[in-house]
């Protein structure tokens, strides 16, 4: 994940203050929650609408401070 949020920077789409290590961290660990969400669950939980739901309410919020 600290990966691709260096590659953001580098692609100018994320600014050079990102804290890249707390954000992936962060992203890392609502990932994992939502994987056991879904294991949880038997997959009835979580589905692609959740998923996009996920990432517009919990991912795009965390990266808007470092957008460009």
């Amino acid at each position: 994940m600290r990966s691709l949020i260096e590659e953001g920077v580098s692609r100018g789409e994320l600014t050079e203050n990102v804290p890249a290590d707390e954000l992936a961290l962060f992203i890392n660990t609502q990932l994992y929650g939502l994987m056991v969400a879904w294991c949880m669950s038997d997959a009835s939980v979580v589905g692609s609408a959740k998923t996009d739901a996920f990432f517009d309410s919990i991912i795009k919020p965390a990266l808007m401070p470092y957008k460009l």
